[in-house]
């Protein structure tokens, strides 16, 4: 087959082809779609090689003699020159339309036009695609959706039904979606015979049907017997010609589908579907059926359970009534001693049942925990009542809370079972001061750890004399040593905020300087990792009294953190405001950036001593987790506060308030 040449019509004047380039012609010719060049009346005027082989043409000669309408259905090509005209000037269409091959076969396609000038008259190009393996595809996913949209509302009527009877009818409403059938029931097995009990579509059928709901004999039907002993789908394409086929007098059922329904390997009845039209159903509908006769089987399952159940409780509401008598009695002979202590204290028995409990132990578990924690501690308990033969102790270290349990072994009042007394005991504070110390070691060893070893190394690298980097040694030295003592100087400033030790040097401050020089003094850090650092001060701001050197600790470390912690190219903003609030006047500094953020579970935790989040530990930045605490105490002793907004890797907001002519809380000089 000739290679396509997109030519004018025989009528027209010779003129350059449209596609002359041999480029583009080249991409023509390679292209799976079908490309044909026609004109507005539906003249076929030229096409590539693979429009002769989607229609089915073996030369182009035979289409490019052609109308439209001979490759389309006649309802396409009479409206297809209207359509063009009027919808090609919004600079072309995409429809899908059943194209017509040369045998006269139909298949589905997708038709791109585009209306091009040539010397003055409006040809269109048609880009056409055979779609038929998509619209299979699509066709079998709208079935598989239609499947499992079916299995599902049938599996939330299976878990949230107790009543067999509308769980199976249900079942019977999904199988209807998904098999093409007209007559469904379900049958029960019941010793030797079989009995419907719940049906669906005979009263369509209009044949004047009357569905029995007597007991049948099993062994009469071939089908349902082959079904108990395969437990597999029957499928009976047409039941005149099946030889084993039990029809009725006036048999209507032409085509048939069973589907065992199992509870374990116990058979316990049936799914069916009739049709009146033979050939109706294969092996994929058999398929599907057994999926619905396990969820049959479920329901089944459930109903027989819940009325075990039934019968269970009321017999455990009786136990249940007169254990309750027994435990009345008992709290009311220690509900006195128990409300006189300050510790909570449970009464249990070794089966972890709480005999009594005092109204502590009754918050602990209901108000101070939450619901994780109040678990853990009746686990606990459990535990305790379980093990204890002699005195026992343990210590539960909650989210909330750290409590010390204490189990002693008691003889019940009347001599018979053995019973625990629990006392809790809230020890976090002692755990508390126990985790900060721990804290506070492992921090300062490893903040100490790197200056010391590179104070080592480059002591080491002085022994050697080179005068060349003896300067570059030395300088070394001394950072690492004013890190050393600034953080030696920050443990000791934090130890005298703790105590009230500190003594603050007040005097009127324009805070709008303070921080010109604070920001001035990291631009050279801030160019260094290509931030975009401004500030935006509030020129009309009133001088504030407070000490210089304390609060420009505050806002150092802030800036500092907020340089450290944005990535190279961010934004570092610092804006001061006044407003006022409850007649009080307020100076209000905004620290904001776009770093790596804080989250959300980490926030009511960063201004604890010691504390340091999960990312700056894994990215390895220094420092000690006493920045921001010391921060807040700072602000706090001038009678102001700080608060932070913050979401991850959205950057976070960090915001002073101090106080206009108000003084602070602590000494002054």
């Amino acid at each position: 087959m000739e290679p396509a040449k997109i030519r004018p019509p025989a009528t027209r004047q010779p003129a350059p082809q449209l596609l002359c380039q041999s480029i583009v012609q080249e991409l023509v010719e390679s292209s799976p779609e079908a490309i044909f060049l026609e004109t507005l009346t539906g003249e076929i005027l030229d096409c590539n090689c693979a429009a002769c082989q989607i229609f089915g043409y073996a030369e182009k000669a035979e289409l490019v003699t052609r109308q439209i309408k001979d490759i389309f259905p006649e309802k396409v090509a009479v409206t297809f020159p209207a359509v063009v005209t009027e919808e090609l000037t919004t600079g072309g269409i995409l429809v899908e339309a059943w194209g017509k091959r040369k045998d006269g076969s139909l298949f589905p396609t997708q038709v791109s036009t585009r209306l091009i000038n040539y010397e003055g008259e409006q040809l269109v190009i048609a880009h056409i695609r055979d779609i038929t393996v998509e619209k299979e595809l699509e066709e079998r996913r709208a079935v598989r959706q239609e499947l499992t949209a079916a299995l599902s509302t049938a599996a939330v009527s299976v878990n949230s039904r107790l009543q067999p009877d509308e769980v199976l009818d249900c079942i019977l409403e999904q199988v209807a979606r998904v098999v093409n059938g007209e007559a469904f029931n379900v049958m029960l097995i019941n010793a030797d015979s079989v009995r419907i009990v719940r049906w669906r579509g005979y009263d369509k059928l209009e044949l004047g049907i009357k569905v029995s709901t007597e007991p049948m004999p099993l062994d009469k039907y071939p089908s349902l017997i082959k079904m108990l002993r395969t437990s597999a789908p029957v499928v009976i394409p047409d039941t005149l010609a099946d030889p084993h086929w039990v029809g009725q007098e006036k048999e209507w059922r032409r085509s048939y589908i069973g589907a065992p329904i199992l509870i374990g390997e116990e058979p316990v009845g049936f799914l069916n579907v009739n049709s009146t039209e033979p050939g109706r159903f294969g092996a994929e509908d058999g398929q599907r059926l057994q999926i619905f006769a396990i969820q049959a089987g479920t329901a089944i399952h459930n109903a027989r359970l819940h009325q075990q159940l039934h019968q269970y409780a009321k017999n455990l509401e009786q136990r249940v009534a007169e254990r309750t008598a027994e435990l009345a009695t008992q709290n009311a002979r220690l509900e006195t001693i128990l409300r006189s202590v300050t510790d909570g204290i449970v009464v249990i028995d070794p089966a972890g049942t709480v005999l009594l409990a005092n109204p502590l132990a009754e918050k602990w578990n209901a108000e101070f925990l939450p619901s994780a924690d109040a678990q853990k501690l009746r686990e606990a308990m459990r535990t305790l009542a379980r093990e204890a033969g002699g005195a026992l102790a343990l210590t539960l270290e909650l989210s909330t809370a750290d409590l010390q349990l204490q189990a002693v072994p008691v003889l019940a009042a009347e001599g018979g079972e053995s019973q625990v007394v629990i006392t809790i005991h809230d020890v976090s504070e002692l755990k508390t001061l126990e985790r900060l110390k721990s804290q506070f070691i492992s921090s300062i060893s490893h903040e100490l750890r790197t200056p010391l070893t590179a104070i080592k190394l480059y002591a080491q690298l002085l022994q050697y004399k080179n005068p060349n980097k003896e300067d570059e040694y030395l300088a070394a030295l001394n950072s690492e040593i004013d890190y050393l003592v600034e953080m030696v100087e920050r443990i000791l400033q934090f130890s005298k905020i703790s105590v009230h030790q500190i003594t603050l040097k007040l005097e009127p401050t324009d805070l709008n300087v303070l921080l010109e020089a604070i920001i001035k003094s990291r631009q050279a850090f801030a160019k260094q990792k290509a931030l975009s650092f401004t500030f935006h001060p509030n020129l009309g701001l009133p001088k504030i009294r407070l000490d210089q050197e304390q609060i420009r600790h505050v806002f150092l470390n802030l800036i500092s953190n907020a340089l450290h912690y944005t990535p190279a190219g961010g934004v570092v903003q610092v804006s001061t405001e006044i407003t006022v609030d409850n007649g009080q006047e307020w100076v209000i500094t905004e620290i904001k950036d776009t770093g790596m953020g804080i989250p959300h579970q980490e926030l009511p935790h960063i201004f604890k001593r010691f504390y340091r989040g999960v990312e700056p530990r894994r990215e390895q930045i220094s420092g000690s987790g006493l920045g921001l605490a010391i921060t807040k105490e700072l602000v706090e002793v001038h009678n102001g506060w700080i608060t932070v907004e913050s979401k991850e890797n959205h950057g976070s907001i960090f915001t002073v308030w101090l106080p206009v002519n108000r003084g602070p809380v602590l000494n002054q000089v």
